[in-house]
């Protein structure tokens, strides 16, 4: 017995017809007919009685019958295990909306190179990321970080940008050439929730102009933040490809200015071949505006 006598004798008991059996199977008629003979030479006894209307299995032929679908469904397990045993998969924890942006841009090209490589994306705050990144439960991770802020892993940085204060237009007035922060000393700030990147940069800006901002409202959420400032409320912080056009509301530079990373982070001893390259696919693909 092997597996092709296996198939055709399946498809006979389920199809019940010789020429409906061979149609399916891709084969002529008579070398169906012809292995089936054969295969009941070699087990001694006939499978199918047949008639005019329809071929039915005899009770050898049940028991036959029944015997070749477990050797299938073992045959199918089998090979499932192996290409488990096989498969390669990773875990990468991402921080933000861009790096989000860029894991996907990233998995197309990848998978086309690697099709036996599987990674997989899992978002969380940056600071958590790179606790979870030391206790080995990711690969790498992608995450914003402030230009300033030493990372205890290696890591590549994917694009640097801007970060720009946002002012109603009424406030920005004749300052579209730079502001420093200590001269808004006065002014009410809308600031992004603690333990984010862009809440650190903006605390370290605070920090070096030597006063603690008057905090009116805290979001992560863009959208929400330029309705604010073209409302009059207060001034926020966004990095620059988050700054996009609103009615009362101006981008107005930082003196001096202040830059943030989107980076990929990554333990030394994690450093393979499919990272480098996922690395370099990353590089290769633009940012997206969304959300801190």
């Amino acid at each position: 017995m092997n597996t092709k006598q296996i198939e055709y004798v399946l498809a006979i008991a389920e199809e019940k017809n010789i020429s409906r059996a061979a149609e399916r199977l891709f084969v002529s008629q008579s070398a169906l007919s012809q292995s089936l003979i054969n295969l009941e030479k070699e087990i001694g006894a006939p499978l199918f009685v047949r008639d005019q209307r329809e071929m039915k299995l005899t009770e050898a032929g049940r028991y036959y019958v029944d015997a070749c679908r477990e050797i299938m469904r073992i045959k199918e397990q089998t090979y499932q295990t192996i290409r488990e045993l096989n498969r390669i998969s990773y875990k990468i924890g991402i921080s933000s909306t861009e790096g989000m942006h860029r894991f996907l841009a990233a998995m197309s090209p990848f998978q086309e190179k690697h099709p036996g490589v599987e990674i997989f994306a899992s978002d969380g705050e940056s600071q958590s990321l790179l606790k979870d990144l030391q206790r080995g439960l990711y690969l790498a991770v992608i995450i914003a970080i402030d230009a300033e802020e030493k990372i205890d892993f290696p890591y590549e940085i994917l694009s640097t940008e801007e970060v720009f204060l946002v002012m109603p237009e009424k406030l920005a007035a004749g300052r579209s050439g730079g502001v420093e922060c200590r001269d808004l000393v006065n002014e009410k700030f809308i600031l992004s929730t603690s333990n984010t990147t862009m809440r650190r940069i903006t605390e370290r800006i605070f920090l070096t102009s030597g006063f603690a901002p008057n905090v009116i409202s805290e979001t992560n959420n863009t959208t929400a933040l330029l309705q604010m400032v073209s409302a009059g409320r207060g001034i926020g912080f966004l990095p620059g490809n988050l700054c996009r056009e609103m009615p009362g509301v101006v981008f107005v530079p930082m003196q001096p200015e202040v830059f943030r990373h989107q980076a990929i982070v990554y333990r030394s001893d994690n450093i393979n071949d499919y990272l480098l390259d996922f690395i370099n696919m990353l590089k290769e693909t633009g940012s997206m505006p969304g959300n801190m």
